[in-house]
């Protein structure tokens, strides 16, 4: 084997001992230090000083934000809007202390990092509690921005298996915020963003939770328009989130009655009717079907030949490819819809068939549908899962592995998967939490394989 070497030793006639173990180098900020270095040596202030020059580290995290973590997460809509709310303190806080958050689950020395995180997230809580006793400041873009910052890194650093408390208390401070907030706020650019971000964590905690979704909160959506984005993409994605939202608070108000319907079969008593929940289900899963046929063109997948390092990943040899992870998220976000419809309306209508009701050959044929359904539902979420994490589709982020594993998840512990798919999801699982550093996947792996609750509960 030939020695390292390289043309500086040749030259000055010294062994080159090769280059440096990559894992011991260390990085410092030491950039003020030598620019004020240079300055005393140089007596004077130049003016195009190094000093002008540097990237201070709070710079380097917001940029790292923007542009590695957020264009594939949902915050997508941040870096186009950056400029309008930078100035405030408090957002700048929040945004780091997500960034430090997200770059010590990407580290392998997270501890460190996650201490800075959390400094920064103490500091913002502090003035957004400040900011939150001045009505006017309160109601400005920058504070309901920095308060879904903050939700963000409860996400990010949650672990385990316990109610996530924290982030549902951002979810309700987010709430508050949009009830005070102006239609003119609303209707504006980055208020429709806000908005929709928003709304959609609310919704999203409130299906979790089996409560139904607040009317007020419901109603407030009607009053946003979408007049038509320079951006057609985004413009086609709002136009979307309008026929979704209703449907996700149809599917809160189920998740409800389905809670009451198994608290009530454990004491005996009647107050909801198997029936009519039936029927209720069966309604929206016929919505939702419609909703995803009549989606826009950009939203549906094609499907591909996965290349050799996707073929690993992909379930049965079905690979689905997609115009961007946000729109992966959203379908899998209504496929995990249908899927847990069909299991309660297999249930259900198992529980009604043995009944006297004399309708056992329709619940049969009901029951037989939705498994079919909850097939084609499975199939679809996993197809999504080469796109997202293989390198041969795009560079694969954190965040966008992170939108998988409420998805596999649910595929995972759903009564109505397959031993081949729950084989499959728990793999995967593993393999994100590995890859990504992402405990939270591989506590979902665990999740899965003892089948004891799922993660919609967390």
């Amino acid at each position: 084997m030939v020695a390292p070497s390289c043309t500086q030793c040749m030259r000055a006639r010294v062994e080159c001992p090769g280059y440096r173990d990559a894992s011991t180098v260390c990085f410092r900020d030491e950039t003020e230090r030598t620019a004020q270095k240079v300055q005393r040596q140089n007596g004077r202030r130049n003016t195009l000083s190094a000093v002008s020059l540097c990237i201070r580290p709070d710079e380097i995290l917001v940029k790292h934000f923007l542009v590695g973590y957020a264009p594939s997460g949902s915050f997508s809509w941040l870096p186009l809007h950056y400029a309008s709310v930078s100035s405030d303190v408090t957002l700048q806080l929040a945004l780091q202390a997500a960034a430090l958050a997200s770059i010590s689950q990407e580290s392998h020395q997270p501890k460190p990092l996650l201490e800075a995180a959390r400094t920064r997230y103490a500091k913002a809580i502090s003035r957004i509690n400040a900011a939150l006793n001045d009505p006017n400041q309160a109601i400005q873009d920058s504070t309901i921005t920095a308060v879904l910052l903050m939700g963000l890194f409860e996400a990010l650093v949650f672990k385990g298996r316990a109610f996530p408390a924290r982030w549902t208390a951002h979810v309700e401070g987010s709430a508050a915020l949009l009830k005070l907030r102006s239609d003119d706020q609303h209707n504006s650019p980055l208020g429709r963003r806000l908005f929709h971000h928003a709304i959609t964590n609310i919704r999203t905690s409130y299906a979790q939770r089996g409560v139904p979704v607040p009317r007020e909160l419901s109603l407030l959506g009607q009053s946003i328009t979408h007049p038509h984005s320079p951006s057609h993409l985004e413009h086609e994605d709002l136009k979307a989130f309008t026929r979704v939202a209703p449907l996700v608070d149809a599917f809160a108000e189920l998740r409800s009655a389905q809670l009451r319907l198994g608290a009530t079969a454990a004491s005996a008593q009647n107050s909801e009717d198997p029936v009519i929940f039936i029927q209720k289900c069966l309604d929206l899963d016929n919505k939702l079907r419609h909703l995803i046929d009549e989606m826009p063109q950009a939203w549906h997948p094609t499907t591909e030949i996965p290349s050799p390092e996707a073929d690993h990943h992909a379930y049965k040899g079905i690979m689905h490819s997609f115009t961007s992870p946000r729109v992966v998220r959203q379908r899998n976000i209504l496929h995990m819809l249908r899927l847990w419809l069909s299991e309660w309306i297999v249930e259900r209508t198992t529980h009604a068939s043995g009944s006297d009701s004399g309708s056992d050959g329709e619940t049969e044929t009901a029951a037989a549908c939705h498994r079919t359904t909850a097939e084609d539902s499975i199939l679809h979420i996993l197809a999504s899962v080469p796109f997202m994490i293989s390198k041969s589709y795009g560079m694969p982020s954190s965040p966008a592995a992170r939108f998988l594993i409420w998805p596999l998840n649910t595929v995972g512990v759903s009564v109505l998967a397959s031993a081949e798919a729950r084989m499959y999801v728990r793999r995967e699982l593993g393999f994100l939490g590995r890859e990504f550093n992402l405990p939270q996947a591989e506590e979902a792996a665990r999740v899965v394989e003892e089948r004891v609750f799922r993660v919609e509960d967390w």
